[in-house]
């Protein structure tokens, strides 16, 4: 009796064992599956979703717009950032606006150019992960100031001259005017530099004058003398034998070397002058109805002033008979 009774204990252990562990794995594979057809319906997950990647943390940006003092978008202006061993540069769109982008924390100076405005500058200290907004800047047009350089020219005796040719060169300009009847000029629009001014005038000596002009200055040059240029000259009187002056005899002069070739006459006094001449071996030849023709032979240095006297003796009157004869 006793061996049986074991034998049922033990088969109905082994039964009851048996039907827990398969009840365990039913349960398990309906959780199992139940999980599979959420996902299947689009049952959100409780796992977290993916995100895109982020800018690098600490950097920062900037931006703003550049207008002029009336508020009209300037385009074009060059913006230039610098800080942190950091330096980089863009320009402003139609809209007026710029950006710099992944700027590292700390402090920058931006500068503003534009031909035709003030460049100006703006110092900012930026924080880790900022995004500034500048705002718009305001440039101012340059203050528009001639360089303008002028002056006179006079003689030695400080008389105006006009008509006196200026010529300006330096750089890539080459201009020139004439002074006027108070003998003023002027250059304007000039840029700053080196230039050297040429000054002439027929009959007078050419001048230069260098000079070094700043940008927006007006250089005042005073007042230039220029000196005629002194030429050689031959002057004197016809006499007759008693010394007296002879009136309106004829006189001509000739060049051996310069081809020069002139004729004057006497005035009431005698007097007789030829100007502006070159160094040279002159002829003087006097003349006058009446009276024998006289000759002289003249050297002239430069700018040599010479006195002659030419006495001239009456014809004969047998002289005048002699030739009627012939």
């Amino acid at each position: 009796m006793k061996n049986k009774s074991f034998g049922l204990s033990w088969n109905r252990f082994s039964f009851l064992w048996f039907t827990a562990v398969v009840v365990l794995f039913s349960v398990t594979a309906i959780v199992n599956l139940s999980a599979f057809a959420s996902t299947e319906r689009g049952v959100k997950s409780t796992a977290p979703a993916p995100t895109l990647p982020q800018i690098p943390e600490g950097f920062s940006d900037v931006s703003g717009y550049v207008s002029d003092s009336n508020g009209n978008v300037l385009q074009g202006v060059i913006v230039t950032i610098a800080g942190n061993t950091f330096s980089n540069r863009t320009e402003t769109n139609a809209d007026g606006y710029y950006e710099f982008t992944n700027l590292a924390a700390g402090y920058y100076t931006l500068t503003y150019e534009k031909e035709g405005y003030q460049t100006d500058t703006l110092d900012i200290n930026l924080k880790e992960n900022e995004v500034r907004d500048l705002g718009t800047f305001t440039l101012e047009e340059e203050e528009i100031v001639q360089t303008t350089i002028f002056g006179y020219v006079a003689d030695i005796d400080e008389n105006a001259l006009q008509g006196v040719t200026i010529t300006i060169e330096g750089g890539n300009l080459s201009d020139s005017t004439e002074t006027n009847a108070d003998g003023y000029y002027e250059f304007t629009n000039l840029t700053a530099g080196s230039y050297t001014l040429t000054y002439e005038k027929e009959g007078y000596n050419t001048e230069t004058v260098d000079i070094t002009l700043k940008q927006n200055e007006m250089l005042n040059l005073g007042t230039l003398l220029l000196e005629e240029i002194a030429k050689a000259k031959i002057y004197g009187y016809v006499l007759n034998i008693r010394g007296n002056p002879i009136e309106s005899a004829n006189l001509k002069l000739k060049g051996i070397k310069t081809g020069y070739d002139s004729t004057t006459s006497s005035d009431a006094d005698g007097f007789f002058e030829f100007t502006d001449l070159e160094a040279d071996t002159y002829i003087l030849i006097a003349k006058k109805k009446g009276y024998k023709r006289a000759k002289q032979t003249i050297s002239l240095g430069e700018r040599e002033a010479k006195e002659v006297e030419i006495n001239l003796k009456r014809t004969s009157k047998k002289a005048k008979k002699t030739s009627s004869g012939r």
